[in-house]
């Protein structure tokens, strides 16, 4: 399985807009978008995937450190989805380097429950499947018809996004690690298209 952290914005001013304006048009009210620089809220989010499943969406009410990812994701979702799944003790789970994957409570509660832990370079993120499962997540979110005004409705968008993510999109994403670390090794170690 392969999980990870985000982070979701309610405004979506961390991107670029471009405009196409006349000559004297520069300050014309169509012209100006004005934006909350502090992105007007945002919510943490939390989710795995693998290739016939994916984890339900944990969403975080507070900062994350390393006893609430044990609590509300190892605990609640990320073990009873590997004795389900993976009864034998066969399944792995991929976490990237943060300091609540690597911290002592977190490796213990691990190592307790026997849940395998796939060793990730700290240095490639991008390698990750579920990196560009976000980037999808993200602009479902964006792309809403009737965008999210406040954290409550973000947390429902979020949440319906996920959900509606098909399951055939996550399988081609998983399926893609053996191309993705191919391409890591042909450009030793380097930058790859992923």
């Amino acid at each position: 399985m392969f999980s990870d952290e985000t982070r979701v914005h309610l405004s979506r001013a961390d991107g670029r807009q471009c405009l196409w304006r006349r000559q004297g048009e520069r300050y014309a009210e169509a012209c100006v978008l004005q934006y909350n620089p502090w992105g007007g809220g945002s919510i943490h989010v939390w989710g795995g995937i693998a290739c016939n499943n994916k984890t339900r969406l944990v969403v975080f009410g507070r900062n994350v450190n390393a006893q609430v990812y044990v609590n509300q994701v190892l605990a609640d979702v990320v073990v009873p989805l590997m004795q389900n799944n993976f009864p034998h003790g066969d399944g792995t789970l991929q976490q990237d380097g943060a300091r609540t994957h690597t911290a002592r409570v977190t490796q213990q509660f691990l190592a307790q429950h026997n849940i395998n832990v796939l060793e990730w370079a700290a240095m490639s993120p991008d390698m990750s499947p579920i990196e560009h499962l976000w980037d999808e997540f993200k602009r479902r979110v964006n792309a809403r018809a009737k965008p999210p005004t406040n954290v409550n409705q973000l947390r429902e968008a979020v949440i319906e996004e996920w959900e509606n993510i098909p399951q055939q999109f996550i399988s081609n994403l998983v399926r893609s690690m053996r191309r993705r670390c191919i391409s890591l090794i042909n450009a030793n170690g380097g930058f790859t298209q992923y």
